[in-house]
């Protein structure tokens, strides 16, 4: 275990001259080290510190570019790669042979995500390059491209329209991208690119507008006949909140 601390150290640090020695001495590759807050691997630390030629040298060696990384392993090389817009690792990831739509649990947005909302047009360009889905994915609850969309960057919905045979017609997801437009509503640079994606997804400013009202607008709550309101319970149905206050 200590030689694949050295390997993490020389990682983390960005010796490739070490890290290469240890390989040939053995230290495997993907050993994790557990003298650290949590388990800790050579390529998801290269990764996570930006080191290109670590990153470079580790998958040459077999490191696995579709191992967890991070500190409770809810991440994988290319979203970080994607989402911190780290062209060169993300490319010898996907060249490695990661899953340009990997993802370490069924929800977990992948990639693609990750590239819009680290606003990084080149990275996104390359996920879409080398097969990116924009539809929905197994676990997902909307299509990727509504979480594309809601992002906020116009360039990268270009970019999903010109390899997907766009524009779309869409005005549901012009609607779901409001409760993310109503957080810019004051801000006119930010704003004004989101009335930029509701043009190309077909909408207009009108329908922009409506979504952010929808935003806004309050969630009732049900009460019963007295006024009392009431808890909605898994299965529809509904319960009184405990009384208030001294009996």
């Amino acid at each position: 275990m200590e030689d694949v601390e050295a390997l993490v150290v020389a990682a983390e640090s960005g010796n490739v001259m070490q890290a290469a020695h240890l390989l040939d001495l053995g230290v495997p590759v993907d050993g994790r080290t557990r003298a650290r807050r949590w388990p800790t691997s050579a390529l998801g630390t290269a990764v996570l510190r930006g080191h290109t030629d670590m990153v470079r040298l580790l998958l040459r060696s077999g490191s696995d570019p579709e191992q967890r990384i991070g500190r409770h392993d809810d991440a994988l090389p290319l979203w970080h790669a994607a989402h911190q817009g780290m062209l060169g690792i993300a490319a010898l990831l996907l060249d490695a042979g990661a899953d340009p739509d990997g993802r370490p649990w069924p929800k977990s947005p992948p990639p693609l995500t990750g590239a819009a909302r680290g606003n990084h047009v080149e990275a996104a360009a390359l996920l879409l390059e080398r097969g990116a889905a924009t539809g929905r994915l197994p676990g997902q609850l909307h299509p990727v491209l509504v979480e594309v969309a809601r992002a906020g960057n116009p360039d990268i919905l270009r970019l999903v329209q010109d390899r997907d045979g766009g524009p779309f017609r869409s005005p549901t997801t012009v609607t779901r991208i409001g409760t993310e437009a109503v957080k810019y509503r004051a801000d006119a640079v930010r704003w004004g690119r989101y009335v930029e994606i509701a043009a190309l997804l077909g909408g207009s400013v009108a329908d922009l507008e409506t979504a952010v009202a929808q935003a806004l607008r309050p969630v009732p709550r049900p009460t019963g006949p007295d006024g009392t309101l009431r808890a909605v319970l898994p299965g529809g149905t509904a319960r009184a909140d405990p009384p208030c206050g001294p009996d």
